[in-house]
């Protein structure tokens, strides 16, 4: 621990625990020297691990007694300074400039109107590290400025970006405020938030929040596309079939081949440009229908369009599929892929518009449609068997409501299960676990959804996802004291139409331990 090379980590540690203990006297001295020694030549790890002590140290009380000393603040101001030359130096490497952005934004010292010197790397020309340490540190301290440059130059940032940006927007109550202000003067659109991002407002916990995201975000409008889907899913569900399954599947597989595969894959055929179908887990015929007719109603930021202006005046229009530090690639619904230099680049504009033309229904008959869809259902991964449990269709009770207990869902994944002892599903650990229900839906509009579970309370706030066609519902799992004490628990409403349904639920991202322990869904119809 030579004052020399000091050990960062291990004092930040115990800088740490002083802290914790009251003794801001202890402090300062050694973080001045821990401080000091950033150089301009520093590494990233060097750097990082100098950021990462003061995070830990200089915050809440601390950090407050510790500004009201000059030397300290001198020390500080001193090292983001050399910080942001290694930032700012394009010859330096991409990660040494990532890590120096960093660190002066836990220095303390960003206030807006040095925030507004790191818009500069949110170029096409930065490299993706560059661009994210800086969105990054401007989401410390999400300021209206700040919020409305960040959507002044939305359609030029990459989907990681935009994904980064979107997250820190939405992580406090004050820049949803803001973000809902930009979105209500028509500066972003609404769509830029996808469909659990729109559910997660609608059905924020605080109230004021909530009732203002449906006053910006209001009702999903019925596109033109809407019209078509609707006009096809009738077609469909009059069609007269007088052959099995299996050769519908197998007409499906030749349109497959003829109409789908420049952009997808699926049991060997094809190009994998689009979407996974091999991975999808709702396979219904309304969500198929909709996302082949209308691609652009739920498209995910990884399959939208960008446009790449070089300074020679070549325009290249594509999915991002890859970015580097140097360069980025852009690849067609043809599968062609083109590889744009950074150094080349003049603009880069992203719509919100999905790779996935619109207009397909011209070069497909609802028969076509039909067994395409077929195909695609064949395909799926059969559901798991376990004793008590029989999935089947659920039709609606005599009061109008719906029922969908464990024992008639269809599992799926690696480790969700049937549990006999009170008729669950459990072991709900995965993000691939899901399970699924058919069922009647008596009448169309905003049905609530109730779930009869249990859930420890160590295990609460996992995030569940409700969906049924293109519909969601998101929401986080309350405890109910242990696995053993079922409730009743409302989690929200969702749009759902007249006509047979399917309901998927699903983990969006993998739980802690586990999700819930799940005995029913109930719906409850409108008014």
């Amino acid at each position: 621990l030579s004052p020399e090379d000091p050990d960062e980590r291990l004092i930040g540690v115990l800088l740490a625990q002083a802290a914790a203990m009251g003794r801001q006297d202890a402090i300062a001295h050694p973080l001045l020297a821990i401080t000091a020694a950033l150089m301009a030549d520093s590494s990233a790890g060097k750097i990082d691990s100098l950021a990462t002590t003061v995070t830990n140290v200089a915050s809440g009380d601390v950090v407050r007694i510790l500004r009201t000393d000059s030397t300290f603040l001198k020390a500080m101001t001193d090292a983001a300074g050399i910080a942001l030359k290694i930032a700012t130096d394009e010859t330096a490497d991409v990660a040494r400039r990532a890590a120096a952005i960093r660190f002066v934004g836990v220095s303390g010292l960003v206030t807006d109107d040095k925030t507004n010197d790191f818009f500069q790397f949110l170029t096409p020309q930065s490299p993706l590290p560059i661009q994210l340490a800086a969105v990054q540190l401007m989401g410390r301290d999400l300021t209206p400025p700040i919020v409305q440059q960040l959507v002044e130059r939305w359609k030029s940032l990459a989907p990681t970006v935009r994904a980064e940006a979107m997250a820190s927007m939405l992580s406090r109550e004050n820049s949803i405020g803001h973000l809902l202000d930009r979105i209500e003067a028509g500066d972003l659109a609404s769509n830029a938030l996808d469909a659990s991002q729109r559910d997660r407002l609608i059905n924020h916990s605080s109230g004021k929040i909530s009732e203002r995201a449906r006053k910006v975000l209001g009702e999903e409008t019925p596109s033109a596309r809407s019209a078509v889907v609707e006009d096809f899913k009738s077609q469909i569900s009059n069609l007269k079939s007088e052959i099995s399954k299996d050769e519908h599947a197998a007409a499906g597989k030749l349109v497959f081949e003829k109409r789908c595969a420049t952009c997808h894959r699926l049991q060997d055929i094809g190009k994998e440009v689009g979407a996974d179908l091999a991975a999808l887990k709702d396979r219904s015929t309304d969500a198929l229908l909709t996302a082949i007719l209308d691609p652009n109603k739920a498209v995910e930021s990884k399959f939208l369009v960008y446009t790449v202006v070089t300074k020679d005046g070549l325009q290249h229009s594509g999915m991002l599929k890859g970015e580097t530090g140097g360069s980025l690639t852009l690849i067609g619904n043809d599968g062609k892929e083109i590889t744009v230099v950074r150094a080349d680049i003049e603009d880069l504009v992203g719509s919100q518009r999905s790779l996935m033309p619109e207009g397909l229904e011209k070069d497909l008959s609802s028969t076509d449609l039909s067994n395409v869809i077929a195909f695609v259902q064949s395909t799926g991964t059969p559901w798991k068997r376990f004793e008590g449990n029989a999935p089947k269709f659920v039709a609606a009770n005599e009061d109008g409501t719906v029922t969908l207990p464990a024992a008639a869902a269809e599992i799926y994944g690696p480790n969700l299960v049937f549990e006999e002892k009170y008729g669950n599903l459990g072991y709900w650990t995965s993000a691939e676990d899901y399970a699924k229900w058919t069922f009647e839906v008596p009448k169309s509009g905003h049905w609530t959804v109730e779930f009869d579970f249990a859930c420890d309370d160590s295990n609460a706030g996992s995030l569940i996802k409700f969906s049924t066609g293109n519909r969601m519902l998101t929401a986080r799992v309350p405890g109910s004291g242990t696995w053993d004490n079922y409730q009743t628990w409302q989690a929200g409403t969702i749009d759902l139409h007249r006509g047979r349904g399917q309901l998927i639920i699903t983990a969006p991202e993998k739980p802690p331990f586990a999700l819930i322990d799940l005995r029913a869904v109930r719906l409850i119809p409108p008014n």
